[in-house]
């Protein structure tokens, strides 16, 4: 990567301060209010931080982390760690169970900074900006669940996998294997650090026999570093608790990953990868667009490629590649993908300002050129299928061919954006492959790709500030009310139900989730003393809860309906039962 000039030292220590005080300000911003509705079609991002807090608030309310079967401490040790010191220092509240999140979000946003601002200053601001202030990074920057702590030990891995030192590569393998331990849909990462180091040694214009010993001790390091925690882990969490970390890996492998062939194939076709980030449509074409530049250039060796670039590479890729096995994945499983895909993006905007149309070189020439217009087609036609679908189908033949499209999460002007931004990069490279605009030099400042890039960047900036300003201007806080008004309640039990943990979160209220063939399931309600449940009425959660346990049907009366996520959830009473 060229390094850049263009922004002077003081200027850009003005911009970093600025750029700053904004990620930070829309972070914690009325960080006790609701999470957007209609971001994604899961209810997960609302509903779960009652279930990853769990350990965490009994620690502190009772004493004892262990009340019940379920206990996510197992599943991510670190993260529970970090909740524990949060909420002992700042007391049992959304704002608090919060404060997680957003603090390691800045921190990864500082780090990266640093770790490009050793190759461009241009890159480093562009990447503060497109990640600090992206508007689905900053949202999910401000729950507490387990993606941003994740994502935050992806970044810190980066540093040192970058510093190219045998004792950093060994430390970077041990924080990745912390990452996994943290969410284990991250293990894409592990392959994807030794390709990084494969490739940066071998695919690069510096020779391979002054490169060989060297590789194969950073392999053999990051090896090492990636066994110590596993090792520890399995020591101290597995063996004593497998049990039920069997249960709970069972659980999601059959949620997550199809059974059969026409399965995956299903996976593959419905809810693309394309969609789901219809929200950062900028985002998503240059990085899409970058992926395969920089897959030529590896191939070709025409420069050298920073270390950066061969990790954001492999991450980005693998990432896509795994999490496309999945017939469930929501949009925060891909959270962990954003830092690659921003750093990508970065470099892009900076080649495209120091090298002008020579920088598409390698994607017009030849055979290639066909190539490039088929990885156009991809995000293009999901899109304009889904487009197609919802204003001329309503939802009619797509629906029938894949079950059902998610209709919340959807932002169709986004969609309608990244239609239009596909055709227009065609358009743009079929003019500069028939003007043969990729061989010339840049002849002044205000090249057609720097108006490009400068179109770009303002387009990201309308759209994630719009997006940002519109949901935190009059922030909604019915999570926060009905903690307050249940913390009034005075229980004389447990509480159960999808929204349990999260609607008692802020309340002196024990919390018991029960789900069948999963945890907590055998004779719950009285073993517990579960006298409470509260169950969301979307894809029949309620009525799914009735049937798992017929045996509280009966014991059930009705107290209250709340409205969240702009859906009902119901409050049940349920009396003890006949001895």
């Amino acid at each position: 990567m060229q390094r850049s000039s263009i922004v002077p030292r003081r200027a850009g220590l003005i911009i970093f301060t600025v750029l700053l005080v904004l990620v930070s300000g829309v972070r914690f911003w009325h960080l006790d209010a609701d999470p957007p509705w209609n971001l994604s079609d899961s209810g997960g991002y609302f509903a779960d931080e009652g279930f990853w807090t769990h350990n965490a608030r009994n620690m502190i309310l009772w004493g004892e982390p262990v009340q019940d079967g379920w206990n996510n401490m197992y599943v991510s040790p670190l993260l529970h760690l970090a909740t524990v010191g949060c909420f002992k220092l700042f007391g049992v509240t959304l704002y608090s169970a919060r404060l997680v999140p957003v603090v390691l979000s800045l921190i990864s946003l500082v780090l990266l900074y640093s770790l490009l601002y050793r190759e461009g200053e241009w890159s480093a601001v562009l990447l503060l900006l497109l990640l600090g202030l992206n508007y689905i990074f900053v949202v999910y920057s401000r729950i507490a669940i387990v993606e941003v702590p994740a994502t935050f030990l992806l970044v810190l891995a980066s540093i040192f996998l970058m510093r190219s030192e045998k004792r950093s590569v060994f430390v970077s393998g041990i924080i990745l294997a912390c990452a996994y331990l943290t969410k284990t849909t991250l293990v894409f990462i592990i392959p994807a650090a030794f390709a990084t180091l494969i490739s940066h040694g071998f695919l690069n214009r510096d020779p391979v026999t002054k490169r060989k010993n060297r590789v194969v001790t950073e392999i053999i390091m990051l090896a090492i570093g990636l066994a110590i925690p596993l090792i520890l882990w399995t020591v101290i969490i597995y063996r004593p608790y497998g049990t039920f970390l069997a249960g709970y890996n069972e659980y999601y492998r059959h949620m997550l990953i199809p059974s059969t062939i026409t399965g995956f194939i299903k996976a593959l076709l419905s809810q693309p990868f394309h969609i789901f980030f219809n929200r950062t449509p900028v985002l998503l074409v240059v990085s899409h667009i970058y992926a395969l530049l920089v897959l030529y250039d590896l191939i070709d060796r025409c420069r050298r490629i920073n270390r950066i670039e061969h990790f954001a590479w492999f991450w980005y890729v693998g990432g896509l590649i795994f999490l496309a096995l999945f017939k469930y994945r929501p949009l925060r499983y891909y959270v962990p993908i954003m830092p690659a895909m921003v750093i990508l993006s970065s470099i892009f905007f900076n080649r495209l300002v120091h090298e002008g149309p020579q920088t598409f070189t390698c994607l017009l020439r030849g055979r290639r050129w066909l190539i490039t217009l088929i990885w156009l087609l991809i995000p293009l036609a999901q899109n304009l299928g889904l487009l197609v679908d919802r204003y001329v189908f309503h939802y009619g033949l797509l629906h029938k061919l894949f079950h059902r499209w998610p209709a919340i999460g959807i932002w169709y002007p986004g969609t309608i954006m990244v239609v239009l931004l596909c055709l227009i990069m065609i358009a743009s490279f079929i003019r500069l492959r028939k003007e043969n605009q990729c061989q010339q030099q840049r002849a002044h400042a205000y090249s057609p790709t720097t108006v490009l890039a400068s179109v770009l960047l303002i387009m990201f900036v309308t759209v994630n500030g719009w997006s940002l300003i519109s949901w935190l201007y009059e922030p909604e806080y019915t999570l926060l009310e009905t903690n307050l008004e249940l913390a009034k309640f005075p229980a004389r039990g447990a509480f159960t139900g999808q929204w349990a943990g999260e609607l008692c979160l802020q309340t002196p209220h024990r919390v018991v989730p029960v789900f069948k063939d999963f945890v907590n399931d055998q004779t719950p309600f009285d073993r517990y003393h579960i006298r409470y449940a509260l169950l969301w009425q979307e894809y029949q959660h309620k009525e799914l809860f009735i049937r798992d346990f017929p045996e509280i049907e009966q014991r059930m009366r009705f107290i209250k309906e709340y409205w969240i996520k702009r859906t009902t959830v119901y409050f049940f009473a349920l009396p003890k039962g006949p001895d």
